[in-house]
């Protein structure tokens, strides 16, 4: 699918609920878009400075794999890509329960709309997996058999809201499941899509846009 195929959908009446997820709706979400490997000269956005010891991308921007692994190639093709990623989903959009790849740590820095995170800490990870711990929950907010996943209940979820201009860091490990929420107001209904897309779209349908790149494990300090 186009992005501008993408961003017809969106604009169509369609709407999930963003008090509960449920597999059944089916909304438009453009997940791990690598914006910024495809457009490199648009420079989106610089890494906040906190952020900047990303060893994971550090290495991914400068690996490069040959197409045939026995020959030797003076241009290798690069075969691999980032961890910087675009979003952009309508209300009702959601991301089931993971923790990022490689027990990364990563930050989300949302440009407009509203979501709405849940974090589990580390110590109760198996709480969210079957007995066998192979199977994890995939949407806390359905029915969750407490046959196979008997510590469900149990588990403990920390709750975040996430606003236009704000970043959420989410430590390596720790298991989250994440909601684009309706943002009523009339800044938002004016300017869907505009901060990546550089076009003005006067519509009533609420989006949530944000950046997101996730980083190697990270050294502990005191």
């Amino acid at each position: 699918m186009l992005v501008s195929e993408f961003i017809g959908r969106c604009l169509q009446d369609v709407e999930g609920s963003a008090v509960q997820c449920s597999n059944s709706h089916s909304v438009p979400y453009l997940k791990d878009w690598h914006f910024v490997k495809e457009y490199p000269e648009y420079v989106a956005y610089k890494t906040p400075i906190f952020f900047c010891d990303d060893w994971l991308n550090l290495y991914l921007d400068n690996y490069r794999m040959h197409t045939d692994s026995d020959k030797y190639q003076e241009n290798n093709e690069i075969c691999c890509s980032d961890y910087r990623f675009v979003y952009m989903g309508v209300k009702g959009s959601w991301t089931p329960l993971h923790a990022d790849v490689f027990r990364s740590y990563s930050w989300s820095a949302n440009v407009c709309g509203k979501k709405r995170w849940l974090f589990l800490d580390p110590s109760q990870h198996h709480l969210v997996f079957d007995r066998n711990m192979k199977n994890c929950v995939y949407n806390i907010f359905d029915e969750v058999s407490d046959s196979k996943f008997p510590g469900f209940k149990k588990a403990i979820w920390l709750e975040c809201m996430q606003e236009a201009g704000e970043i959420i860091f989410v430590p390596s490990g720790w298991y989250h499941q994440v909601q684009n929420l309706v943002y009523t107001g009339k800044e938002l209904e004016k300017r869907l899509f505009i901060v990546i897309l550089n076009t003005i779209s006067n519509t009533n349908k609420a989006c949530s846009i944000c950046f997101s790149s996730s980083q190697a494990e990270p050294t502990y300090w005191a």
